[in-house]
């Protein structure tokens, strides 16, 4: 929330790997550049790693942005 505006969401996932890692799944629902990512706190619950997935190099639009079609 800002202020009384919602700007995204986190839901609790687990990791397939082995130990499965707790993390939060993040969406952040910006009109110019939303994000989604994720958030793995460290074992002490003090600091944690937001990750972002890597861009597709084969798209050539902007997220956020319209497409252009050809």
């Amino acid at each position: 929330m800002l202020g009384w505006h919602h700007i995204g969401d986190a839901w609790e996932r687990a990791s397939h790997s082995e130990p499965p890692r707790e993390y939060l799944r993040v969406r952040i629902d910006d009109p110019f550049y939303p994000i989604s990512a994720m958030l793995f706190p460290d074992a002490e619950g003090l600091t944690a790693h937001l990750v972002l997935p890597p861009s597709d190099p084969r798209s050539k639009t902007t997220r956020g942005v319209g497409s252009e079609r050809g």
